[in-house]
């Protein structure tokens, strides 16, 4: 047969080719099959027995073959030939060559990637060049993202004349995956955009982890609960732990008042994080005990990690301010009577004895046979009860009284009191004057003289 016609190469990548040809202008007989030869280099002539294109007796071989296992980048002859069979194969003329280029691959993965220099927020990632590079190296992309699922967080490119770099503002205790491609351009005149390599499946994922830090400030810290001489502090974790969390200390700021001013004591209790003081919904609760009652105290929670033996000492939450209940207080002291009248009472008294709770008042009472008398003072000292009945001995009490939501009252100092005088005796030479149809006079002398002072005649 004369040769093929037009034969042209199509669909070149990197490691296949389509050929196409028409078929010859003479046969010259049955046409059974088609040729295909390929060599690299500039051969004048192919070597070996070329790619077949069989056909059949009720239809014509096709004109067109794909020829792959090429190599990337790599300049390629090609040449195709008709061929009849009659006794034998009658191959025609080599039609060809055809000269074309394989296409740019993406070259194979960087290797032996290592990392050095961690801390909690940085990282130095070194790799080796590919071991098979196609065509011109443009550069590499280093990326990371969390071990546990979720997209890339971090992507540096680096220029293909380096073999490592830094990556900074990491998460601390945090494992990260680490992978680093290398870009190709896609031909001679550094066309974009880039060919990327895979990563190598057989391998396993390189993955380091960040150090510990400081742990951000525990969150909605609460008082649940409040007595005179305790109190429930609740709190949420940390949003940003930034390590395992091994404790926490809740710190109290009381004011005391201390010569006519106010100073601040500081107190610090540790809880080591355990099942105990977790509640139900994941926060932490823990009670402080031994306050002082009625007393203003500012509170903050922080944090702690341990590092390499070193506590790392978190961030302080926001004080929450707040004052223990009332305690019930003690008996005045020092209960008197100061005076005494024909018809009152002064009563002294003194505050009860130190006690960290705030007197709101005290109620002083008198008490006879026939009578009651109650009154409020606010402030301790002296208090004069007036109207009395003259010569009459009263039961005293002294109560102080705190106030925290219910008035509560401590136990009572007790007296007894005699109001000034006695009884008056009868009055004497008591006699009828005068007396007419609608009126009586009445005359009387005083009574026998005695420690007392007449008011009144009735």
């Amino acid at each position: 047969p004369c040769p093929p016609q037009n034969v042209q190469t199509t669909a070149v990548g990197a490691r296949s080719v389509t050929v196409r040809w028409s078929p010859p202008l003479h046969a010259n007989g049955v046409l059974s099959r088609y040729k295909v030869f390929i060599q690299t280099g500039r051969s004048e002539s192919p070597s070996g027995s070329g790619t077949k294109v069989e056909g059949s007796l009720n239809s014509p071989p096709r004109t067109n073959a794909t020829l792959s296992k090429l190599s990337p980048v790599t300049p390629y002859r090609v040449w195709v030939a008709a061929v009849n069979v009659e006794d034998g194969e009658l191959i025609s003329q080599l039609a060809g060559p055809v000269t074309f280029t394989t296409i740019v691959e993406a070259s194979s993965p960087p290797g032996n990637v290592s990392f050095s220099n961690i801390t909690s927020n940085s990282v130095a990632i070194m790799w080796s060049p590919p071991s098979i590079i196609y065509g011109s190296l443009a550069e590499y992309n280093v990326s990371l993202m969390p071990s546990l699922g979720g997209p890339v967080t971090h992507s540096v490119i680096v220029s293909a004349n380096n073999l490592s770099t830094a990556i900074e503002n990491l998460v601390p205790f945090t494992h990260y995956i680490v992978e680093v491609r290398a870009g190709t351009f896609r031909d001679v005149n550094h066309s974009r955009p880039l060919l990327w390599s895979n990563p190598d499946t057989n391998k396993q994922p390189v993955v380091f982890a960040t150090k510990q830090t400081f742990p951000s400030s525990p969150v909605n810290v609460t008082i649940t609960r409040l007595s005179s001489r305790s109190v429930w502090i609740w709190w949420d974790g940390p949003e940003h732990p930034n390590g395992n969390i091994q404790s926490y200390s809740v710190v109290l700021f009381e004011k005391r008042k201390v010569n006519g001013s106010f100073n601040t004591h500081e107190h610090k209790y540790t809880w080591a994080l355990t099942r105990a003081n977790r509640t139900k919904n994941g926060g932490t609760q823990v009670e402080v005990n031994a306050l002082s009652p009625y007393t203003q105290y500012n509170v903050t929670v922080y944090a702690v990690n341990i590092m390499d033996g070193f506590e790392l000492v978190g961030e302080k939450s926001r004080l929450i301010e707040f004052r223990t209940k009332d305690g019930t207080p003690g008996f005045p002291t020092d209960c008197r009577v100061d005076k005494e009248s024909v018809t009152s009472l002064v009563i002294a008294w003194s505050p009860p004895a130190s006690g960290d709770y705030k007197i709101v008042y005290y109620k002083i009472a008198f008490q006879s046979k026939m009578y009651y008398y109650q009154s409020v003072k606010k402030t301790p000292g002296i208090f004069e009860q007036k109207n009395l009945s003259a010569a009459t001995p009263y039961n005293v009490t002294v109560t102080a009284f705190t106030n925290d939501t219910v008035l509560l009252s401590g136990p009572a100092c007790r007296m007894t009191a005699r109001t000034k005088g006695q009884v008056p005796g009868s009055p004497t030479d008591c006699r009828v004057g005068k007396e007419d149809v609608t009126s009586l006079v009445v005359g009387w002398s005083p009574p026998a003289p005695g420690d007392y002072k007449v008011v009144h005649y009735k």
